[in-house]
């Protein structure tokens, strides 16, 4: 584990120095090894809490340096809620410390894939009215478009990680939306009528499901499209 950190280390040291030196050629070069590298530290299947946290904090890093970059946020904030499902997720009787994950494990997460798939261009899923999220396999957000944004009063970045209940109640996450995710999770296009709170007000939308593959098509999540309940009337109207 520290080998993987002390070569990641190296390789920021000589890409720092390239670019000192204004060796352009070089910059590119050390640049394209750095993805690869951050992938192999998150692969790793850590047996102590100790190198979880290690892992941990190295995201925590990136996310930080990478602040300013909108969709490198959103692609390592998917990293952390990954490892932190991999380490910390209940356990069967209930706890939820520190668990080994099963031996066999992926060389590269399939999330690393996610924001290059057609379906999840964030450019796209911003210029449209309709309100959109992209929710992870733990029912969280990965990305919310700016009218979804604003319609849950929060900013973009701001709801990556929240559990989708949060915004619904746990009443109605339980008895329609995570039967519906669970069904997209499992390759099926879902299309139905979401009845909610949001605050003190209830609202109706309907609420469209599509499955996010990543490039090896595995499913990692789903896109979520909602309009209200009157605006889909008139569309379908129209």
């Amino acid at each position: 584990m520290q080998g993987l950190f002390d070569a990641f280390s190296l390789k920021c040291s000589q890409l720092k120095q390239a670019v000192a030196s204004g060796h352009d050629d070089l910059v590119r070069v050390l640049d394209r090894e750095l993805e690869p590298m951050i992938a192999e530290i998150l692969a790793y299947r850590a047996e102590t809490r100790e190198n979880a946290h290690m892992q941990l904090q190295f995201l925590n890093g990136l996310i930080r340096d990478e602040a300013e970059d909108k969709s490198s946020v959103v692609r390592r904030s998917a990293a952390m809620s990954m490892l932190i499902d991999r380490y910390f997720r209940a356990n069967s009787d209930g706890g939820d410390g520190f668990r080994q994950p099963p031996s066999r494990m992926p060389a590269k997460s399939a999330v690393f894939d996610a924001p290059d798939q057609p379906l999840f261009n964030e450019a796209v899923l911003d210029c449209l009215p309709d309100r959109v999220g992209v929710i992870t396999k733990d029912y969280r957000y990965l990305f919310a478009n700016q009218a979804n944004a604003e319609f849950l009063g929060r900013s973009p970045l701001a709801l990556v990680g929240c559990h989708v209940s949060e915004f619904i109640g746990d009443d109605s996450f339980h008895a329609l939306a995570k039967p519906a995710f669970d069904k997209c999770f499992d390759g099926m296009a879902v299309d139905y009528m979401h009845r909610g709170r949001l605050g003190w007000a209830e609202f109706k939308a309907r609420c469209r499901m599509t499955p996010l593959r990543a490039a090896n098509k595995e499913i990692i999540g789903a896109v979520v499209v909602l309009q209200n309940a009157s605006q889909s009337m008139a569309l379908e109207k129209s």
